[in-house]
């Protein structure tokens, strides 16, 4: 059976690295929201020091903290940073053992020293997540207790590159694999379905592709300047989204089910141990929570995955 996490990304309000915005508008009380997935059954959190600069973690460790569910596992992730040297238009980064030591320690006590069940590298590249000095660094995280295991939680771009794709596949220390599974990466889907990381533990997330593929069409002047998507949406994505939000309406209209009930089977289509679920308010946890569904039938998978081509 696969667990529903909670994402704390859409509740950890706005961000910005570099003059990219990272974000989304302020959510009213989000901690409601937190406690409300609880309630339906979330099985774990999942945030990163970077959602709303830290703020996140902090949801974390003040949901935690005045509910029984005190012992819900924790994701979080390291790696991306708010400031510092990187190319126009990119997130800085920095996996150097130093600064990821630094980083979970800070990450560690935003959410009130938990034991964390996984942490994971934040969109690295190949030379860091192959780096003897770092490995060595998130083993002595381990052997102390503060972390269970670690993960790699992979960018849009990384699924693009087969060369990377390989070198994940060839890891042998990280257990856990995050990343989007949607229609908008119908391309991996498939080798995910064929055998790729088959030896990992594999964590959806983005299954609605940000919210867009529930969209008749999107327009980058639909978001504040603080929401991420603005950023987006330039004119490839935007179409790529148009094209693939027609072709969902289609097959779900088919069946006879909602478009977030058919991206939620589609990603149960994946062998997943957890789907993250994002969520900006109560309803949508209430929506997101209470569905009992079956993965997608593979004849209906091949159908669609052939109009998307």
């Amino acid at each position: 059976m696969t667990d529903l996490a909670i994402g704390l990304w859409g509740l950890s309000g706005p961000n910005t690295a570099n003059g990219i915005q990272l974000g989304w508008d302020e959510v009213n009380r989000p901690v409601d929201v937190l406690k409300r997935a609880f309630e339906l059954g979330a099985a774990a959190l999942d945030t990163s020091d970077f959602y709303g600069a830290g703020r996140g973690e902090l949801l974390v460790n003040e949901a935690l903290s005045v509910s029984e569910f005190a012992n819900i596992p924790i994701f979080t992730k390291g790696g991306l940073r708010q400031s510092g040297e990187a190319k126009n238009g990119t997130i800085p980064r920095s996996f150097d053992p130093d600064y990821i030591c630094s980083a979970f320690s800070a990450s560690y006590r935003r959410l009130g020293e938990r034991t964390v069940d996984t942490y994971f590298l934040h969109g690295p590249t190949i030379d860091a997540f192959t780096d003897g000095r770092l490995l060595r660094t998130l083993e002595k995280l381990r052997d102390e207790g503060r972390v269970r295991r670690f993960g790699l939680s992979l960018r849009r771009s990384g699924l693009k590159n087969p060369a990377y794709l390989q070198a994940v596949s060839n890891d042998t220390f990280f257990d856990v694999i995050q990343l989007p599974i949607s229609p908008l990466y119908a391309d991996v889907v498939t080798q995910l379905r064929g055998g790729l990381f088959s030896d990992k533990i594999l964590f959806a997330r983005s299954i609605n592709g940000h919210g867009l593929l529930l969209k008749d069409a999107v327009d980058e002047n639909d978001f504040s300047s603080s929401d991420h998507r603005r950023g987006l949406l330039d004119e490839a994505f935007t179409e790529q989204v148009r094209k693939t939000a027609v072709v969902i309406d289609r097959f779900s209209r088919a069946i006879g089910v909602s478009r977030i009930r058919f991206l939620r089977s589609y990603a149960l289509a994946v062998n997943v141990e957890a789907i993250i679920l994002g969520a900006r308010n109560v309803s949508q946890v209430e929506e997101g929570f209470t569905m009992n569904l079956a993965p997608l039938d593979d004849d209906i998978l091949r159908a669609f995955h052939n109009e998307l081509k």
